[in-house]
């Protein structure tokens, strides 16, 4: 497949080629290259957009704004005060598995708190994840605990940040990830952690 600004290119080019010929054209005595001159005019006018031209060739030069239309994350907090056993992305690259979240250790006896206000939108069990939860405190941001096993909420339940919502299924760590939509985000990016402890 021929890449989008590879073809958009070779369209600008011929579109130039096309004019300059033109150009030479209309100079020339009315009879001459009456046949060309009809069909470079039909294509120009029929078959040209040029208001769609001008959108791609603006496209190029005005900055992209979608970053800027991106739903913020704020106000989050630390899920527990442990630290990060494993961050986000691929840690190990004997272990071939990326991390869309962090794993955070839990210290005994504490319990995973919200990292921010939101509505309980999902409890389930799943083999990836074990019994998780997700919090949704936006329409676009959203947050994952995995690995639990005491629960203290349910679908539909409001919560504020530092609330407790469950532990760990092991009392020792769980996974959590920090969601935009479809996207997971690095959750040290916008959360400070207590010093990290790598394995």
């Amino acid at each position: 497949m021929t890449p989008k600004k590879g073809t958009f290119s070779t369209q600008l080019a011929v579109s130039l080629l096309l004019f300059v010929f033109c150009t030479v054209l209309s100079f020339a005595p009315d009879t001459a290259f009456v046949k060309p001159k009809a069909a470079i005019r039909a294509i120009l006018t029929t078959h040209t957009d040029l208001g769609t031209t001008m959108q791609k060739i603006s496209s190029y030069f005005i900055k992209d704004k979608s970053e800027e239309a991106l739903a913020p994350v704020t106000n989050m907090t630390a899920p527990t005060s442990g630290t990060v056993l494993k961050g986000f992305g691929m840690q190990d690259a004997s272990e071939n598995k990326f991390h869309y979240g962090v794993v955070l250790s839990c210290p005994d006896g504490e319990a995973i708190c919200a990292a921010n206000h939101g509505t309980v939108s999902e409890i389930a069990t799943t083999e990836e994840y074990g019994s998780y939860i997700i919090i949704t405190h936006s329409e676009e941001i959203s947050t994952l605990y995995g690995g639990l096993n005491e629960i203290f909420t349910a679908v539909g339940d409001k919560v504020q940040a530092g609330h407790a919502i469950a532990k760990p299924e092991n009392g020792k760590s769980f996974t959590f990830e920090l969601r935009r939509g479809d996207t997971y985000l690095d959750p040290a990016e916008y959360i400070s952690f207590p010093e990290n402890a790598h394995d």
